[in-house]
C-alpha cells in the first residue's frame, strides 16, 4: 500500500510538472509571435523613414528585438 501512494505522489507531481512546463510554452510562444509582429512592424517604418537618424533609431530597435528572439532560441 505504501509503494501505491509513493506511486500515485509521482504521478502526481509528474502530471503537474507537465503543466507548468506547458504553461511555460505556452508563455514563450506568445512573446515570439509578439517579437515577430514587432520585427515586421519595424521593417515596414524602416521602408518608409527617408532621414538617417531615424533609420538608425529603427534600426538598434529592429536589433534588440532581433537578440531577445534570438535568446528564446528561434
Amino acid at each position: 500500500m505504501k509503494y501505491q501512494k509513493l506511486v500515485n505522489e509521482l504521478n502526481n507531481l509528474l502530471d503537474s510538472a507537465t503543466r507548468e512546463s506547458q504553461k511555460q510554452q505556452g508563455k514563450v510562444q506568445a512573446y515570439l509571435e509578439q517579437f515577430k509582429a514587432e520585427e515586421k512592424a519595424l521593417q515596414r517604418k524602416m521602408q518608409k523613414e527617408n532621414d538617417e537618424v531615424g533609420r538608425e533609431k529603427l534600426e538598434r530597435k529592429l536589433s534588440t528585438v532581433r537578440q531577445a528572439y534570438a535568446i528564446l532560441g528561434h
